[in-house]
């Protein structure tokens, strides 16, 4: 995709993928829009138990005090 070098395709269907699920979509939906054919591939890729769980990434962002984990990072942000 270009912008950043870790970025992936693949990467790309997993976070849609969870977000559509976040926004309340049924699986059999998810699977079509993504494209996955098996039942088990979302789960899996998906891993909804760990982006949920109370330590993870969703709960530091989702935290009232984000700026001051943001900020340290501004330096490396080329986003205007």
């Amino acid at each position: 995709m270009g912008a950043d070098d870790c970025e992936t395709l693949h990467g790309f269907r997993a976070g849609c993928a969870i977000t559509l699920a976040l926004t309340g979509a049924d699986l059999c939906e998810i699977m079509d829009h993504v494209g996955w054919n098996r039942r088990h591939t979302a789960p899996y890729y998906m891993q909804l138990a760990k982006v949920l769980r109370a330590e993870g990434a969703s709960a530091t962002l989702a935290d009232p005090d984000v700026i001051n984990v943001v900020n340290p990072w501004q330096d490396v942000n080329t986003l205007s």
